[in-house]
């Protein structure tokens, strides 16, 4: 069995529906405030937009504002949901100076809750969040009715994951204004995160209701729709938000992971590509572009996206393992380790790396290493059935089955349907010759999984092994019916037809015919299926190409060091024109 490559999650990112948010802290020091975010000195929703030439009042929600341009002595600046209005230059302070100037307000004004919860915003973005909920928690005090203190405050202690102090202030909040959209969705995220999934997707249904326009509570309830596995009704409500933000590539993103999750790869690039088009700089959408053209085995264009990820955050230590696991299937084990390290060495504590790490060095038969990196798998996660999986392949490799049986057992325990661990454990208990263990793990492995083609082909070898040869080819044939584009179950029988030492089992035609089926699944490229192929010849009473496929298989350099010493002694059976038995 191959060791299993651990993958990645996807990087599902959390709509943005927080009661008010800043995507860059970007106040650079410079004489224009275009592109910078900028806090109301008073808390006002009105505003002036100009409509074929006339100003016209309009509202603008939010606390936090984004400058899209200055003109004399007024800025024009777009709300969080994407509306756009006029305002005094002098109405404002940019978010960069607004803890100095809010605190300068409550030294003269102590008991002006706007002051206290606008420099609570300001600290928030400033990324001083246990102040920030002081100051919301003075205003509140100042002003116990004011709902939306109480829904940024919440948004804090969920920024926290202080989670159930999170819904206590939203449940105030929305008791307080039961029209509190935000509130509503920023509830819903903060049952998301509680794993408490339908009432996520109440919360967030009411924030629609409320107000059907609301496009990331679409989001936020798509992402929930996903977590449930409902990847079609994600899928509409993300194709809801993108009907209302056709500019938010957060909803593209998002609806690339629920068409990948449906193994609908062409449709998650396209969305992919949608939100890599709006933002050349969201590593989220290249990261799960290159995870989508890696389950397609479009090995190269996944290591692309990865290196363009690194290239945007050379902290990125999820996109060395993914690109780690790409040079892995290329092969490239060099490469492979190398990236692997460096996700180490940004994150010493993920054990995905070293288990992947791990699979490299095995990849490289450097099995002491590999069993070095699968110990700290474990050490870090005691839970870990990838690494206590892939520790038992290499202490196989290294021929110690009761290591590998006692690690396979532990995979067994922690996840007890876990089908490759009975195959390989059966292959563990068959190689210290305990054939009725082995055709016990089998039979559980067949119970598990029915069309489990490898169980069956394993199982035959134990039942060849006991000299049941009726039940062996039964098995060989359930085999080959289950997965005809696997050569093992061929080759099996075709060996079987060709060396048994009784009689009325072999069948010299039949014997070539599976073994030359094998070979040719195997783009003749596994020298045993040739060994096999040669067997059979001999038993079909074709000496020369017994002699001439045999010799084929000892040019195999990792064959003959393995097996040379008794395939020598069957080419030289065949050039006395004897064929061979499996006594």
């Amino acid at each position: 069995m191959p060791a299993i490559l651990a993958r990645l999650r996807l990087s599902l990112v959390l709509a943005g529906v927080m009661l008010c948010s800043a995507s860059h802290f970007q106040d650079k020091k410079s004489d224009s405030w275009t592109g910078k975010q900028v806090i109301l000195k008073k808390v006002s929703t009105r505003f002036i937009d100009r409509i074929d030439g006339n100003d016209v009042p309009v509202e603008l929600p939010g606390l936090l504002f984004t400058v899209l341009r200055e003109k004399d002595g007024q800025l024009r600046l777009r709300a969080q949901d994407g509306r756009e209005g006029w305002r005094e230059k002098a109405d404002v302070v940019l978010l960069s100076e607004a803890t100095a100037y809010f605190t300068e307000l409550i030294r003269e004004q102590p008991d002006d809750p706007w002051a206290h919860m606008a420099r609570g915003i300001a600290r928030r973005y400033q990324g001083d969040l246990d102040n920030a909920i002081k100051d919301f928690g003075e205003a509140i005090r100042l002003n116990p009715k004011d709902a939306s203190a109480l829904g940024l405050r919440g948004s804090l202690w969920h920024a926290k994951k202080e989670f159930d102090r999170a819904i206590e202030d939203f449940d105030e909040a929305i008791r307080l204004d039961p029209k509190f959209t935000v509130a509503y969705a920023a509830r819903g995220n903060t049952w998301y995160d509680k794993r408490d999934y339908d009432r996520a997707i109440k919360d967030l249904s009411d924030a629609i209701r409320l107000d059907p326009k609301y496009a990331d509570a679409y989001i936020g309830r798509g992402i929930v729709w996903h977590a449930k596995s409902s990847y079609d009704k994600a899928i509409s409500d993300y194709a809801d938000a993108i009907r209302l933000n056709p500019k938010n590539p957060l909803a593209f993103n998002n609806r690339g992971i629920a068409w990948q999750a449906r193994k609908e790869y062409d449709r998650a690039i396209k969305d992919y590509d949608a939100a890599i088009r709006l933002d050349s700089r969201n590593a989220d959408a290249l990261y799960n572009r290159g995870n989508a053209w890696e389950e397609m085995k479009e090995h190269d264009r996944a290591i692309k996206d990865y290196d363009e990820v690194i290239r945007l955050n050379p902290k990125h230590a999820s996109a060395y393992i993914s690109r780690g696991n790409a040079w892995h299937a290329k092969s490239d084990y060099n490469k492979a380790v190398v990236d692997y390290a460096e996700a180490i060495r940004l994150n010493p504590k993920n054990p995905l790396a070293f288990t992947n790490r791990g699979i490299a060095w095995q990849a490289r038969k450097e099995y002491d290493r590999a069993i070095k990196d699968y110990d700290e798998a474990i050490r870090l996660d005691a839970r870990n059935a990838d690494a206590f999986y892939n520790r038992g392949t290499a202490w196989q490799d290294r021929g110690d089955n009761d290591r590998a049986i006692k690690d396979y057992a532990e995979v067994i325990r922690l996840t007890p349907k876990n089908t490759a661990a009975y195959i390989c454990r059966g292959t563990a208990w068959h190689a210290k010759k305990e054939y009725d263990r082995a055709i016990k793990d089998y039979d559980e492995a067949i119970r598990l999984d029915s069309k489990y083609a490898l169980a069956f082909t394993n199982r035959g070898d134990a039942w060849l092994a006991k000299k049941d040869y009726d039940r062996a080819i039964k098995d060989y044939d359930q085999g080959g019916r289950l997965e005809p584009k696997n050569p093992g179950a061929f080759n099996s029988l075709a060996w079987l037809w060709a060396t048994c030492p009784e009689a009325k089992y072999r069948d010299g035609r039949k014997a070539v015919e599976s073994a030359r089926r094998a070979c040719e699944l195997a783009a003749w490229k596994d020298p045993y299926h040739i060994d096999t192929l040669a067997a059979a010849y001999a038993e079909s009473g074709e000496f020369q190409k017994a002699v001439e496929f045999q010799t084929k298989a000892l040019n195999f350099p990792e064959f003959e060091k393995a097996s040379g010493e008794a395939a020598r002694k069957r080419l030289k059976l065949y050039a006395d024109k004897k064929p061979y038995r499996d006594e």
